[in-house]
């Protein structure tokens, strides 16, 4: 080796050898002794000696001295050989002293600062010691006193250990001991991530078995406290389930089962005072729905015993009543037989079984006079539904007359349907009454008293209606606020709209407007290079010939009109608004129309009936909702079976499922922004000026009637006002804008209902599909924000009110329907025409020939669908990516405004834009702020149910009470995600984003 390379060498060592300024010694490894030693031979020598010194006094059991002499080497020589030593020896002095929180300061500080010190394992085990004493009860010495408490000594001890020492042979203990002591402080849900870690961290662990266990044992802890949370005892079912199938025949299987059976009881209970509420109400059929669940579930349950006896009561009143007191009647008997016998030899069980008789005797009574009671309720509860189906008759005669020239197969099974459900009803409860009668003859009960049905008066208020009124007057007076501030915003959004669609900038392409990004983007990627194209656009320039190529080769065969209108359907199912809509004279006459003509009529009329199709059946099911739930009971009923399912017809089935979730997505949106346009051209038309209705909205209201009312139902609407005034106008104009109105209002109502059953549906089938296969399919389904749909259902529903709903349903029913049959006819015709032409080109094949021209029509027409929406997901994909619309063209457009000789009309346009951007911010500010009065008012309605709810018996009552203090509650969880939503969209409109 060179000289200059051993210089080299030797330089940097001797660098790193050379004794510093500093106290402390600096560490390195040597080879001789394998070991890290100091360079400070010194300090070695004086810390060596401090550690002698502090052992002797350790040795010789003065252990004040010793201690002060580890802590003194450990505060000077903390990087000496003998500190880890030093600090081990003081944790083991604090332990024989009996102070467990020093002990364990020193062995956690040990644990810390020299994990590799050869006492370490020692130290984990001692502190995991310390740690179980702690959990035991043993308290920490706090002024010298055993007074400090100890689970939360206990709780930092074994976290410490899971984080210094995780894969130590006490790990898994440690991990353990730390859900235990949660679970001791009641922090059951830090116990449960505790014992499921241990699952997790440590799958080959004895303790495995345990922790899934003390999982169910937390869950059930936290029920205990947490009573009125539902699904805390759903969570405790489903632990000890997975405990039970894994280690059923454990042990500790009688300890999950225990658990299980005190939860099934506090269910049956839940169940079972239900039905007793819903009996004690005279609905006789609710109560029964629970009483029957409760025994099905719960049979083995206390509850569930007594569910069963109601049932009996209940269904077969004669037969339980009649046991029931032939029961007491041979035990009254037996006891007077043995009171005979006895005579008075022995008085003193002579007056117990006096007493007994008596009692008994009693207790028979009491069945006698039980039996006018059960009867009774039966009664009332005919009575009642009788009532409602006298209504219900009339209503359907009154439709029936008034429909009668309706001839829709549609309509009519909608009316059989309806007829049938309440002659059914009919037949129940005459049947009902029969029996009535039959056990009213067997009990020999007679009527009921004169006094039964007398009406109580002057009754004080209730508990509930003190909780009710609480805020009353506030809140009337920040609904108001609110309505006027919403008629204000409604104003800015609308010009902001407007202004927005003018500044934005003009990508469509000519004729039909496909997409936003169809236009310059669209020729941008097709200019570039190919070996300067992305993945991404190459995708979509691949698919874009694709597309073209196929639009042209149906324009060829079909026409150009045909075309154009495919491309429009298109364009609607992507959510794009199109131009001027495709003519067609369908009033013309079809033997003047071209081929060409005929076919793309054909087309357009197909969508129309299509569509009519699609709102009478919404219509149609609303009359029949039953039918929706037993088909959901069946796909329940399939999933508990879990047979051997067929994960290709599954996933075809869930991928139809979300097809049809997406349309009425799109359709429920279609509707309510059709129904705000119509609304704005039935107030141009019933008031000239829009604001004229604004300003009768504004008017000052007084009245206790009408503060009620408000607080109660809302204030007025301004689509319900215009709907009420347009029913008064005798205008034809009017009343065709108003019909069209509640016509989209029942059908974006009945996409809901749908669309509900649809979503549990989806979620139900994706369910089977991962107990079939094992693991869940991707949705490619992406849920419309919920703040959109429920704005239009809700809107909806204001405007028809429940009791107008289903004579209005009626109504377009049949309007509807009639549509549809002039509809299908006039396809009819246009069927014929093309039939006839092609029978002169080729009679002898005429069918097969338009078979085959319609079979390769719907084929070119599915695959181009398909490309399109392929397309669609690329270009959406590519806009997110390149930022398209946002931030690059406002810097376009603030350059455009600012430069000299920009148009004066358009620079006015877009200061006006940035003042209702400006505008908006502050409205949405003080909607914020009065959301959060309201919040306010609401707590307080909350705490005067706390107030008042220790003094109330009555378990009505309290129900009542519960329930009022429910709604608030839940009022002001929409408020706080209402809070959310206003914060995002206030900070869009400051981002000023076109």
């Amino acid at each position: 080796m060179k000289f200059s390379s051993i210089v080299a060498l030797i330089i940097p060592v001797s660098l790193v050898l050379v004794p510093g300024p500093r106290a402390n010694a600096d560490w390195v490894w040597s080879p001789e002794r394998g070991e890290f030693v100091s360079t400070d031979e010194g300090g070695q020598d004086d810390s060596q000696d401090a550690f002698d010194q502090a052992l002797d006094y350790f040795q010789e059991k003065k252990l004040d001295p010793a201690a002060e002499g580890f802590e003194l080497i450990l505060k000077k020589y903390p990087k000496s050989i003998v500190a880890p030593e030093a600090q081990y020896r003081l944790g083991t002095i604090h332990e024989e002293k009996g102070d467990l929180v020093k002990a364990h300061k020193a062995y956690q500080n040990l644990l810390k600062t020299y994990p590799q010190s050869e006492r370490f394992e020692e130290v984990v085990e001692r502190e995991y010691e310390i740690g179980s004493a702690f959990l035991s009860g043993e308290k920490g010495v706090l002024l010298g006193l055993k007074i400090r408490p100890s689970v939360p000594m206990a709780i930092d001890i074994f976290k410490g250990i899971v984080e210094a020492a995780p894969f130590s042979a006490f790990g898994d203990k440690a991990q353990f001991q730390l859900g235990n002591a949660y679970m001791k402080s009641g922090q059951y849900d830090p116990a449960m991530e505790a014992f499921q870690e241990v699952i997790d961290q440590y799958p080959q662990s004895p303790l495995v078995q345990d922790a899934r266990l003390q999982m169910a044992e937390a869950s059930y802890a936290k029920s205990q406290v947490e009573i009125r949370d539902q699904s805390a005892l759903d969570d405790v079912s489903q632990q000890v389930e997975r405990y039970l199938q894994k280690y059923g025949s454990s042990a500790e299987a009688d300890r999950a089962t225990q658990i299980r059976r005190e939860v099934d009881e506090r269910n049956a209970e839940k169940n079972y005072r239900i039905g007793a509420y819903y009996e004690k109400e005279n609905y006789l059929e609710s109560a029964l729905i629970y009483y029957r669940d409760t025994v099905k579930r719960y049979p083995d349950t206390a509850w569930g015993q007594k569910a069963a006896d109601k049932l009996k009561s209940l269904e077969q009143p004669v037969t339980y009543l009649t046991a029931k007191s032939d029961e007491i009647k041979t035990e009254i008997a037996r006891l007077e037989g043995e009171l005979a016998a006895i005579g008075k030899s022995d008085p003193q069980k002579q007056k117990d079984l006096e007493r007994e008789i008596k009692a008994l005797k009693k207790k028979l009574d009491a069945v006698d006079g039980s039996k006018s009671d059960a009867l009774l309720r039966r009664k009332q509860d005919l009575k009642r539904r009788e009532r409602e189906l006298k209504e219900k008759f009339k209503a359907f005669e009154l439709k029936k007359k008034r429909y009668q020239n309706n001839t829709s197969p549609d309509f009519q099974r909608a009316m059989d349907r309806w007829l049938a459900s309440l002659e059914a009803e009919r037949d129940l409860i005459l049947e009902e009454k029969a029996r009535l009668a039959d056990w009213r003859a067997e009990l020999g009960v007679s009527s009921e008293p004169f006094y039964q049905n007398l009406l109580s008066f002057m009754q004080p208020q209730s508990p509930v209606e003190k909780v009710r009124e609480t805020g009353e007057k506030d809140l009337y007076k920040i609904s108001k606020a609110k309505k006027d501030l919403f008629l204000e915003k409604e104003k800015l959004y609308k010009r902001y709209g407007e202004l927005q669609a003018d500044l934005a900038p003009q990508l469509t392409e000519t004729g039909v407007e496909i997409k936003r990004l169809r236009g310059s983007e669209r020729q941008r990627i097709s200019e570039k290079p190919s070996d300067q194209l992305s993945d991404r656009e190459r995708s979509i320039k691949a698919l874009d010939e694709k597309l073209d190529g196929k639009l042209a080769e149906y324009e060829k065969i079909f026409g150009k009109l045909a075309e154009q209108e495919l491309e429009a359907v298109l364009a609607r199912q992507a959510g794009v608004q199109t131009g001027a809509p495709v003519h067609f004279d369908v009033g013309g006459d079809v033997q003047k129309k071209s081929m060409d003509e005929l076919l793309a009529l054909k087309m357009h009329l197909t969508e129309k009936v299509r569509a009519q199709q699609n709102v009478v059946d919404t219509l149609s099911h609303a009359f029949n909702r039953e039918l929706a739930l037993q088909e959901q009971r069946e796909i329940l009923k399939s999933l508990d079976a879990r047979d051997d399912a067929d994960l290709k017809k599954l996933r075809k089935q869930i991928k139809s499922v979300e097809k049809d979730i997406r349309q009425r997505y799109q359709d429920i949106q279609d509707r309510h922004e059709k129904k705000k346009q119509l609304l704005n051209e039935l107030d141009q038309v019933l008031n000239g000026d829009r604001h004229t209705t604004l300003r009768k909205t504004k008017n000052a209201v007084t009245g206790v009637a009408y503060l009620a009312r408000s607080f109660v139902f809302g204030l007025p609407n301004r689509d319900e006002q215009l709907n009420r005034q347009a029913k008064r106008s005798s205008q034809q104009k009017v009343k065709e804008l108003q019909q069209a109105v509640e016509l989209e209002s029942l059908v974006i109502e009945a996409q809901s209902i749908e669309l509900a059953r649809l979503e549990k549906q989806h979620e139900i089938l994706t369910a089977k599909a991962s107990l079939a296969g094992g693991y869940k399919f991707r949705s490619s389904l992406v849920k419309v924000p919920y703040e959109y749909i429920d704005e239009a259902v809700h809107n909806a529903r204001r405007i028809l009110p429940s009791r107008e709903r289903r004579d209005t349903l009626l109504n377009r029913l049949d309007s509807q329907s009639r549509e549809l049959e002039a509809a299908k006819k006039q396809i009819e015709r246009v069927d014929s025409e093309i039939r006839s032409r092609s029978s002169t080109v080729a009679a002898t094949a005429a069918e097969p020939d338009q078979a085959s021209v319609e079979d390769r029509e719907k084929m070119l027409r599915e695959e181009i669908q398909r490309l399109f929406e392929q397309l669609e997901v690329q270009y959406s994909i590519y806009a997110e990516e390149q930022g398209i619309l946002s931030a690059d063209y406002r810097d376009k457009l603030e350059k455009e405004m600012d430069a000299p000789g920009a148009e004066k009309e358009r620079v006015k346009r877009y200061k006006e834009f940035r003042g209702i951007e400006n505008s908006l911010v502050k409205l949405i500010g003080e909607e914020l702020k009065i959301e959060s009065e309201e919040k306010e008012v609401l707590q307080k309605r909350i705490q005067e149910a706390d107030k008042i709810l220790p003094g109330v018996t009555s378990k009505a009552m309290t129900q009542e009470i519960l329930d009022e203090k429910k709604r608030a509650e839940q009022r002001i969880s929409d408020l706080d995600t209402r809070h959310d939503f206003l914060m995002k969209e206030q900070q869009r409109y400051q981002k000023k984003d076109l």
